[in-house]
């Protein structure tokens, strides 16, 4: 599933992409992709789109009549935008969803799985989304401090320091490669209790969070199979990854082979060396 980064520069794209556009149309091939009522269709019509935000791991498209798009991507969704009269790989099998504009951009939402979705959404039907109003703050805020952290941290003493941070009440927008990655760079195993973990131990992890997210922003995130930005390009931070996806290649630490196993039920990699 695209994690923070991705959706991040998604988001981005879209910004620089779709910005003040008007909709002009909707097709749509899987039900389940889109489910809205055909009142709900047409409340986007002729609108345009006011801005593109994220909140945790999905992609919200504000109309100027304040409805929203509200996109999940789950495991394998794409948002790539086809300007006019640029030729694009898409449609493909993959696409579930296509937005056009009246300038002659699309917007395609393809998803190989069909676990996604684009809802159209009043402000207090947004407002009412369970995931949403459940989710933990923004890494990247500035009001995500240190302490902020250790407080919500701390809440789940007894589990693995690894599900914490997976957990999305904790956090927003974490998931299995920026987990590994900033526990890395904390130097902490990602098996630990969070009970066990000191106040620098927390310092030191919330700076790694913050640092890796960063990091792979500006490299357009990570893409392992589906991941796509919103131009339909790859991202590359697995090229300089620490540990996720390198089990049995050496630490660029300290040269120590990368270790993979199974924590809160996720493949889990790590340095035997570095971290403890």
């Amino acid at each position: 599933m695209p994690e923070l980064p991705e959706i991040q520069t998604i988001v981005t794209g879209l910004n620089r992409l779709i910005l003040h556009k008007t909709i002009q149309s909707f097709d749509w091939n899987w039900a389940k992709s889109f489910f809205n009522s055909e009142a709900a269709v047409h409340s986007a019509l002729n609108r345009s789109v006011t801005g593109v935000r994220r909140r945790g791991k999905a992609v919200l498209l504000d109309l100027d009549n304040g409805r929203t798009l509200l996109v999940h991507l789950k495991m394998t969704g794409q948002l790539v935008v086809q300007p006019p009269d640029e030729e694009s790989p898409f449609p493909d099998r993959s696409t579930r969803v296509v937005i056009r504009f009246t300038d002659g951009t699309t917007l395609y939402f393809n998803d190989q799985r069909k676990f996604g979705w684009v809802k159209i959404l009043t402000k207090e039907e947004l407002a009412a989304q369970p995931f949403l109003a459940s989710l933990g703050p923004e890494p990247l805020s500035r009001r995500f401090t240190g302490d902020h952290f250790r407080e919500r941290l701390l809440r789940h003493r007894e589990t693995t320091v690894k599900a914490a941070l997976l957990n999305q009440t904790v956090l927003a927008g974490i998931g299995n490669i920026y987990c590994d990655e900033a526990l890395f760079l904390a130097g902490i195993l990602p098996d630990r209790k969070v009970k066990s973990l000191s106040d620098q131990e927390i310092r030191r992890l919330h700076r790694s969070l913050r640092k890796v997210l960063r990091i792979s922003i500006e490299l357009g995130g990570s893409t392992r199979r589906n991941y796509l930005s919103a131009e339909g390009v790859r991202g590359h931070y697995l090229d300089q990854a620490f540990v996720y996806g390198r089990d049995g290649e050496p630490c660029r630490t300290c040269g120590t082979p990368i270790r993979k196993n199974r924590v809160a039920g996720r493949g889990t990699h790590f340095c035997p060396h570095c971290q403890s």
